[in-house]
């Protein structure tokens, strides 16, 4: 089986202790085919004053040099994460007039009322800001240059109880239909196998109903911040979308996306 990881986050990201050197070794051990490491670039003012911009250029020239040292061993990506993509477009977009990304992640972390879903919460969310976390998702998959819609319903990572989001329906079948006509890939994330909910993201029946759909471009990532992160539930994210009716991921190349099977039922 070829595995891929294409979420992966290095010191680059503020929040990571993830040495690229230890990460593309443990990659290596344990038969990885390509990772992506996908560092955060938010540039919302909330999330720039809190967690810092790193140099874009410092960033891309890192990997490249990553690249050529290891091309003889395993595929790395040089890719970004980018929160609220469709909300600043006007710092995002000169990045790629250095050098385009090798793929981008768009994911939304913070609510337009400042909520900022990705990080530990006690307070229940209304069903207006549940609505509008998959409003803002909706926006960024219709008008942003993304690859990877990135851990679609993180808000529910933390919770210990799958929530009752049926009237939120409607808007996530919108977005999959998008990302299907757009070929931009639906990520599985399996932190969340870490933390309470313990299923990964976009949860097992969105997967299903966007393969019910036509869609065909799946990626895994672990959304490592650490090594022990790197591997730790992929064999039993497989397992789990193969239960989905899943058996192909999508995969990067010159060409474009095309897909390779995960396993054998």
């Amino acid at each position: 089986m070829k595995k891929y990881d294409y979420h992966v986050h290095g010191t680059y990201s503020s929040d990571s202790s993830l040495s690229y050197s230890e990460l593309i070794g443990k990659a290596v051990t344990e038969g990885y085919t390509q990772i992506a490491f996908t560092d955060h670039f938010d540039y919302l003012p909330s999330e720039a004053i809190e967690y810092g911009i790193p140099s874009y250029v410092e960033y891309i020239n890192s990997i490249e040099r990553i690249q050529a040292l290891h091309k003889e061993s395993i595929s790395i990506l040089a890719g970004v994460e980018i929160g609220e993509f469709h909300r600043v477009n006007a710092y995002t977009l000169p990045m790629f007039q250095h050098r385009k990304p090798d793929l981008v992640i768009g994911s939304i972390h913070v609510l337009p009322d400042g909520f900022n879903v990705s990080v530990p919460f006690n307070e229940t969310m209304s069903k207006k800001q549940i609505i509008d976390y998959y409003t803002e998702n909706l926006a960024m998959v219709e008008e942003s240059p993304i690859n990877i819609l990135g851990h679609l319903g993180i808000h529910k990572r933390y919770m210990t109880e799958t929530p009752d989001e049926t009237y939120a329906e409607t808007i996530v079948d919108k977005i999959l239909d998008i990302i299907i006509k757009r070929d931009i890939a639906l990520e599985v994330n399996y932190s969340p196998f870490r933390k309470p909910y313990g299923k990964f993201l976009a949860e097992p029946s969105v997967v299903y109903r966007y393969l019910e759909k036509g869609g065909r471009l799946i990626t895994i990532g672990s959304d490592s911040h650490s090594i022990d992160n790197f591997n730790d539930y992929y064999n039993k994210t497989i397992e789990e979308l193969i239960d989905c009716n899943c058996h192909e991921i999508a995969v990067i190349t010159p060409r474009g996306w095309e897909t390779s099977p995960i396993s054998e039922k």
